[in-house]
């Protein structure tokens, strides 16, 4: 956290709203906020750290999945 956070390739950050781990992400989020690092942050409330292994029983975890698929699509460069 206390790192160099400027220039870093795009990153996709995601919170688990009921993870031990949340204000960390958060206070991530608002260190990348005062950089030129592009980034996308999702917070997907009411589940637990590790949600998103439960994607086949769980939507939201599959959600999260299609969220972080979206985000690598729009930044995939074709040769």
């Amino acid at each position: 956290m206390r790192g160099d956070l400027s220039d870093l390739p795009p990153l996709f950050l995601n919170a688990a709203g009921l993870d031990p781990l949340h204000d960390d992400t958060t206070a991530l989020v608002q260190r990348l906020a005062l950089t030129n690092t592009p980034f996308e942050f999702h917070n997907y409330e009411g589940v637990i750290h590790g949600f998103m292994q439960m994607s086949s029983e769980l939507p939201l975890a599959l959600q999260a999945f299609n969220d972080a698929a979206a985000f690598l699509r729009a930044r995939h460069q074709p040769r």
